[in-house]
């Protein structure tokens, strides 16, 4: 997460260090922010913009996690859905597959109180409901995580829970 207080670009401080591991192989910190800078580019010259609520789906790969970012490059507030057809009141729906490379462009400063994710909750007491995840709780967890169970440089994250629920998308905000 970055922070407005931020200077430093995500990353900067070990970009030859694997930011994530999937099938399709390895991708160290640069690539993953050459990557998502990119497609954040080729997502705002599709008129996404800060502050626009996305709805975003497709496989949990490296395409996801790069759009996911992306999004978040760019301030939007990211509702994951598992089908289009779940999308509803949102200014665009996003498919990871259809995200190309674009012009670089410079990442949003976040502020912690800004809407970050929308999720829907899994309805167990009755009609699900859309619960709206600040940057601040986003980053809070993350930390809590880190100062609970501990952080070395060489640890890794399992993401096995979906992408459209808080444990899977917390995974990728933790990592």
């Amino acid at each position: 997460v970055q922070r407005e207080e931020d200077a430093e670009e995500p990353g900067a401080a070990r970009p030859d260090a694997v930011a994530a591991v999937s099938a399709a192989g390895a991708v160290s910190y640069a690539t993953l922010i050459d990557q998502v800078a990119r497609a954040a580019g080729s997502l705002a010259a599709r008129g996404v913009r800060s502050g626009d609520v996305v709805a975003y789906h497709g496989p949990a790969d490296l395409d996801w996690l790069v759009g996911f970012h992306a999004l978040g490059w760019l301030g939007a507030v990211i509702a994951p859905v598992r089908e289009p057809a779940d999308a509803s009141d949102v200014d665009h729906v996003v498919a990871s597959h259809s995200i190309a490379a674009g012009e670089h462009v410079p990442p949003e400063a976040w502020s912690l109180a800004a809407p970050r994710l929308l999720l829907a909750t899994s309805g167990s007491t009755g009609t699900p409901q859309r619960v709206t995840l600040t940057t601040g709780q986003l980053y809070a967890s993350a930390s809590a995580s880190a100062l609970r169970l501990g952080h070395h440089l060489d640890d890794r994250w399992l993401c096995c829970l979906p992408l459209v629920h808080i444990g899977g998308a917390s995974i990728v905000y933790r990592c």
